[in-house]
């Protein structure tokens, strides 16, 4: 009887020491799939944007040149014949960190030598013009521009796309230059600059950070001593992510203005725009 009891404890201690022994297997946790899908940016990083454009511009509106009897008229760009698309290029930088953006631009369009016949007779700048008039035009104009902007509101819209609204202020420059010669002889030039404060404001909707599509207005108001400006802004831009980091853009640009240098006979006026159809190609660092 002892002899069974002392096996049957023998067994036992014997099975607890191999349970002791074997190593203990816990299941892993369970991933979580959806954060490792759920990929954000890190809007903290200085994130910018260059971009270079190619847009077909085309100038509409009428010039005043400065002269000294003060007699001069408007005379129409179509008039001039300078009113056709011009292949013109530009640039764009755009940097972004959080919810500040800063966006600096220029664009120059340049149209020389171009030949029409005076519709009407008048005078322009001291120049007397007469109906048929041949007359060779030219027409250079520069605008650049740099605005400060903060995200205003943003949301979400559904899982993929996001909606942002930006605001902000700026400064805008335009460098012009305008001649007029009748063939016969004359000639009525201008060339001026003009700086003016800007006010803008932007809407953004973006799909997985590959397509944006944004809409851009702004305006601009100035009376410095014998300078003044009004302007206002329109730009309509898709785009499209090529590759990492390389976008192709697509849209529409518009700007309006009226510049006015000068007082009395010598007033230098063009009441005008330039507007058209651009493509871009942007690289992101």
């Amino acid at each position: 009887m002892w002899t069974v009891c002392v096996f049957l404890v023998a067994c036992a201690a014997s099975a607890q020491t191999a349970d002791d022994q074997s190593p203990s297997v816990q299941a892993d946790p369970p991933k979580n799939i959806a954060s490792s899908l759920d990929v954000q940016d890190d809007d903290s990083s200085l994130r910018v944007q260059v971009k270079g454009l190619a847009i077909f511009l085309a100038p509409g509106g009428r010039f005043k040149f400065p002269g000294t009897s003060g007699t001069g008229e408007f005379i129409d760009v179509e008039a001039l014949n300078l009113d056709s698309p011009r292949l013109s290029p530009g640039i764009e930088i755009d940097a972004s960190v959080e919810q500040w953006r800063i966006r600096a631009s220029y664009i120059s369009f340049d149209q020389s030598d171009q030949g029409a016949f005076s519709p009407t007779t008048r005078r322009v700048g001291d120049v007397d013009i007469t109906k048929g008039d041949g007359l060779v035009s030219s027409l250079s104009f520069d605008w650049g521009q740099v605005q400060v902007g903060r995200v205003v509101y943003e949301r979400a819209v559904g899982k993929d796309s996001k909606f942002q609204i930006t605001a902000g202020a700026g400064v805008r420059f335009y460098d012009v230059s305008a001649t007029v010669d009748r063939v016969a002889g004359g000639r009525a030039a201008a060339d001026s600059t003009f700086v003016e404060p800007i006010l803008g404001t932007e809407s953004r909707f973006s799909y997985r950070e590959a397509y944006t599509f944004r809409i851009a207005v702004d305006a601009g108001f100035s009376d410095w001593s014998d300078k003044t400006t009004q302007s206002w802004s329109i730009t309509l831009e898709s785009s499209v992510e090529l590759y990492d980091r390389v976008s192709a853009q697509f849209g529409y640009r518009i700007l309006t203005f009226d510049l006015e240098d000068g007082d009395g006979a010598s007033t230098f006026e063009y009441d005008g725009s330039l507007a058209g159809l651009y493509a871009a190609l942007s690289f992101t660092f």
